[in-house]
């Protein structure tokens, strides 16, 4: 049984918890919720590396084979630091301009990319961006408040869920293109309602959870044996900063709940 560590400042990467829990039958999930220091955004560097030091030493202790950092803005400030450190693979996430190149789109695709505004200044995005999209063809939109709402909506009561779908619906309608064919959702965060997303703006989205599903695989260099496990025995531990000391094994009621209201795909 392999053991995988998820981090981000919040729960926008428990959409690639579950994907790795639901496609490597051989795998249990830990993840780390640092909401006690989120948004990493308003962290400088040093202060990011420290939180993500610490959290691998976490995983560590659990005796995790691989970390996924599911954070853009870890992954920019800190992977190459962590790999330096740490004697552990790490699998990093980025906003996923490559779908393009490894599928056939119509050249007359009207592509919107969603992202955070820190995301938006980081070099190593303005580095991808550079390769992938050098003239600018596709149309970067900046979402100051739909990561807060995605955690708004996960932590809400069914009575309030409504509500905050409306607010999410608003944003959505007040920043983003409706002449859209395709949305890179540029925030671990944003894949948790793709499917409200694809919805609301008759978009196709593109989420990075199965390109870092696929990542894993590899690294973990997964053999027959591993593939013919029962998923049964996949198991998901989830802990806090702020609200939980240490691991603790949950089920995916919220995932249920987020199908249900036809949030997530």
């Amino acid at each position: 049984m392999h053991k995988v560590g998820v981090f981000d400042s919040g729960i926008g990467g428990m959409k690639i918890a579950t994907s790795i829990i639901e496609s490597i039958p051989s795998c249990d999930v830990f993840y780390y919720a640092d909401q006690a220091h989120a948004p990493y955004g308003d962290l400088n560097e040093k202060q990011i590396d420290r939180r993500c030091y610490h959290i691998t030493e976490k995983f560590l202790e659990e005796g995790v084979n691989l970390i996924v950092i599911a954070c853009n803005t870890a992954t920019s400030t800190s992977i190459k630091k962590l790999r330096e450190k740490f004697n552990v693979p790490f699998v990093g996430v980025e906003p996923d301009l490559n779908y393009f190149n490894r599928n056939i789109v119509p050249d007359s695709s009207r592509i919107g990319v969603l992202t955070t505004p820190i995301t938006q200044k980081m070099d190593k995005f303005n580095d991808l961006k550079a390769k992938i999209d050098p003239h600018n063809f596709f149309q970067y939109i900046s979402m100051p408040l739909l990561a807060s709402l995605v955690e708004k909506i996960f932590l809400a009561e069914k009575d309030d869920i409504l509500k905050i779908k409306n607010e999410i619906k608003s944003d959505l309608n007040l920043r983003v293109p409706e002449d859209l064919d395709y949305l890179v959702l540029g925030c671990t965060h944003y894949g948790l309602i793709d499917l409200f997303i694809s919805e609301c703006m008759k978009v196709k989205t593109i989420c990075p959870s199965s390109s870092v599903v696929k990542q894993v695989n590899r690294q973990l260099e997964l053999d027959k044996s591993d593939v013919t496990m029962t998923r049964s025995a996949n198991e998901l531990y989830f802990c806090s900063s702020k609200k939980i000391d240490g691991f603790k094994k949950i089920d995916l009621e919220w995932k249920q709940r987020f199908k249900s209201e036809k949030l997530m795909s």
